[in-house]
């Protein structure tokens, strides 16, 4: 109760500091619009509605030139109040430097789950005379403004029964026609232990399961337990770049009764890497300790621009001697260029199954430089425990020489 009255306090200590504020408005029709600042990093967690939570927002001056009195007033509404002041002294800001400031923010008790956007806005000043050259003549006065946008989640009411702790996705990516795995850990925040628990995942197109798996059952969670879920999809080949919103629904029974809880979280997609593994063959196709062998790795563009700077890195591992590094050099679009590394494995190696770890880097058409990592499993065959033929035959030669005496053994003397 204690705390309640000190929050009520404090907002309307805020609330009575920003109205007699004005000096926000006043300066505002001053200043200049344009855009040379950007947020650079928002650190806060999940919103619950009703509940007060600090942000930490740190925003970069991208112009070339450096400003002074700068200041950044954070807008509220309907849902979101600022509990402390909502203006803060930034001061000097150098060219390409940031700076962070923090509010303590309350999402209204009437709020929805979802995202909200606040505003901020930032004024500065430059000194006009100084830079001229830099501003033009058309430039009179020396304040500037910018309105920045960033986005936080309400996730409702705090529950007090079951609900999803955290999500992971890997990759945290999904690129077209690949598959991803998603985790995610339920926790019980109910004063009682919940039974015949129920997770679905529903997945429309572009994504689709990679495994008969609709839903999770858990017959029991326990009070604060956690569990994990793990799920596997795949994404069409076809989808489309952009963020796409995945629901989830928990069914549960307690001794109050049975629920429901839904979840929406998004994920991203976006386009797939132009380099792609075409091939990989081994020569021999059978792996054998002390022997030379060779993994033959077709490389192809699919991508509609060139790629350059092609490098492939290659980990044997224990038990593997093999190239480390190949130059594939450019290739140009729809077409494709064999590397070939050389495998050795230890002759102490015995009969299993091993991973080659590769990192593909290379340049796209814009300069960026890229990077894909693959396993590649190889199955080595222990020599040792081989058969030779000659020898096979000849104890199959034994084996029908032993039936054929019997044979006639039992032949003759069962006459008798």
């Amino acid at each position: 109760m204690i705390w309640k009255v000190i929050i009520s306090i404090s907002f309307v200590l805020a609330l009575a500091y920003t109205g007699h504020a004005s000096f926000d408005e006043t300066v505002s029709d001053k200043a200049v619009f344009i855009n040379k600042f950007s947020i650079e990093n928002v650190d806060v967690k999940e919103f619950y509605t009703g509940e007060m939570q600090r942000i930490n927002i740190t925003i970069r001056n991208n112009w070339k030139l450096g400003v002074k009195d700068a200041y950044v007033t954070m807008l509220g509404d309907e849902n979101i109040q600022i509990s402390d002041s909502n203006k803060k002294y930034l001061g000097i800001i150098n060219s390409s430097e940031s700076k962070t400031v923090s509010f303590l923010v309350i999402i209204n008790e009437n709020a929805k789950r979802g995202v909200y956007m606040p505003k901020l806005n930032i004024i500065w000043e430059v000194d006009v005379d100084k830079y001229r050259s830099e501003l033009g003549t058309e430039v009179t006065s020396g304040m500037f403004k910018d309105t920045l946008e960033f986005g936080i989640y309400n996730a409702g009411k705090r529950l007090e029964n079951v609900g999803i702790f955290n999500i992971s996705i890997d990759p945290r990516s999904l690129t077209p026609g690949k598959s991803a795995k998603i985790n995610l850990n339920l926790t019980n925040n109910a004063k009682k232990p919940v039974k015949d628990l129920k997770f679905r995942l529903f997945l429309d197109p572009p994504f689709r399961y990679a495994a008969p798996q609709i839903f999770i059952y858990l017959p029991e969670l326990n009070v604060d337990q956690t569990k994990g879920l793990t799920y596997y999809i795949d994404t069409d080949a076809s989808a489309e770049e952009g963020t796409y919103k995945l629901k989830s629904i928990i069914e549960y029974s307690i001794s109050d009764g049975s629920f429901i809880e839904d979840y929406d979280f998004n994920v991203d997609i976006v386009e797939g890497t132009p380099l792609q593994i075409e091939r990989i063959d081994f020569k021999p196709d059978v792996i054998r300790p002390n022997a030379d062998s060779e993994m033959i790795i077709e490389l192809k563009n699919s991508g509609k621009s060139g790629i350059k700077d092609v490098k492939i890195v290659s980990y044997g591992g224990e038990g593997i001697l093999n190239d480390v590094y190949k130059y594939a050099g450019s290739i140009s679009p729809n077409q494709s260029k064999i590397v070939i590394f050389a495998i050795n494995a230890d002759k102490t190696t015995k009969l299993t199954t091993r991973g080659i770890n590769l990192d593909i880097s290379y340049i796209d058409s814009t300069g960026s430089a890229k990077k894909i990592s693959r396993i590649i499993p190889i199955h080595i065959l222990d020599t040792e425990s081989i058969i030779p033929a000659y020898v096979t035959i000849f104890i199959a030669a034994i084996v029908i020489i032993f039936l054929l005496v019997s044979a006639v053994f039992i032949l003759y003397y069962g006459r008798g």
